[in-house]
């Protein structure tokens, strides 16, 4: 983490093997929590503290006397992250510094209801803009406009003091692939509130660093290894160098077209792979002369069948170059 004064900056690494690691904090104006008071069936926002309630709490004061449901927001800006890339891994933080069960602070909630052993704090991917505002309080539910995946795994399941973390590499590649802008999640309990007018909620701390203490260096992160998408790698002495089109359309439902050209006749291979690296089809496997080709292709594997929704790469290499585009397929 590199701090600059009361600010903080992403840090980017080269590792290794040239992949760039990244690392984004998040947003303190777009991440906090919104609470539901089922008393008087009324919500509010908080993005003005340092804390990330996820629960249900009881408030005993005379005026208020009510159990309020607590849901947690996170936001990451992916502005500064380079236009294209492909994601190797990408992991989010949390620093869980407080949680309390039936009252009792240090254990981890305890729902009363039937399963209650097993209901663990979860992450949902979700869209909800450059605001937190009350009508956010459904983002991450099945059906809600601003749910991108639900449910998307554990983020916490225990009471250990610690940063928890989960990876979410395909959906920081979703919202680079679609433009999004920032990457943001949901942080909440699979229940609400179990009406047993005692408290039972996870604390994390926020981006909010305007307060000095021990929390300040432990915003909300999110950890990205990433490389360049389209990469080329050519013999240098190619006076003129092939090339792999970027594919058109793109992104593309039924079919593409691919182009490529070659300035020597060359062996080549022409593959799909999809985010894992996993082949899905061989479209050319041959020597072939200098010259300007096009293929087409119609999303089909290997096997014939149609693959699904998502961000796939094309590449093509020769006895020596290897040069790589990404596509997007949509439904």
């Amino acid at each position: 983490v590199i701090i600059l004064g009361s600010f903080m900056t992403s840090q980017a690494l080269l590792a290794q093997d040239n992949t760039i690691i990244d690392t984004v904090y998040s947003s303190p104006e777009f991440d906090g929590e919104v609470y539901y008071k089922s008393v008087d069936d009324s919500f509010k926002v908080n993005t003005q503290y340092i804390d990330i309630n996820v629960g249900d709490a009881w408030i005993p004061f005379p005026e208020d006397c009510q159990e309020v449901w607590i849901r947690g927001y996170i936001s990451f800006g992916l502005s500064s992250l380079p236009e294209t890339i492909v994601i190797v891994r990408a992991v989010v933080g949390v620093y869980q510094w407080k949680c309390g069960g039936n009252n009792i602070e240090g254990l981890f909630p305890i729902w009363d209801v039937p399963g209650g052993d097993t209901l663990f704090c979860l992450l949902d991917h979700i869209d909800y803009g450059n605001s937190l505002d009350t009508t956010d309080w459904t983002a991450g539910d099945e059906g809600d406009p601003r749910t991108l995946t639900s449910n998307i795994g554990v983020i916490s399941n225990d009471s250990v003091i610690e940063w928890k973390t989960m990876d979410v590499t395909q959906y920081i590649q979703a919202d680079i692939d679609f433009g999004r802008g920032k990457s943001q999640f949901r942080i909440r309990f699979p229940v609400d509130c179990d009406y047993d007018f005692l408290s039972d909620r996870l604390i994390f701390y926020s981006g909010d660093t305007s307060y000095m203490g021990s929390h300040h260096d432990k915003p909300p992160y999110l950890a990205i290894e990433y490389k360049l998408a389209g990469i080329e790698e050519t013999n240098p002495h190619y006076k003129i160098k092939p090339q792999l089109r970027q594919n058109t359309p793109n992104p593309f439902s039924k079919v593409t077209a691919i182009s490529y050209s070659l300035p020597v006749s060359s062996r080549i291979n022409l593959k799909i792979y999809d985010l894992s690296g996993m082949e899905v089809i061989t479209l050319i496997n041959k020597k072939q002369k200098e010259g300007d080709y096009v293929t087409i292709w119609d999303r089909k594997n290997r096997c014939g069948n149609s693959i699904v929704s998502g961000v796939y790469f094309c590449q093509l290499v020769g006895e020596d170059f290897r040069i790589t585009r990404k596509m997007v397929i949509l439904r």
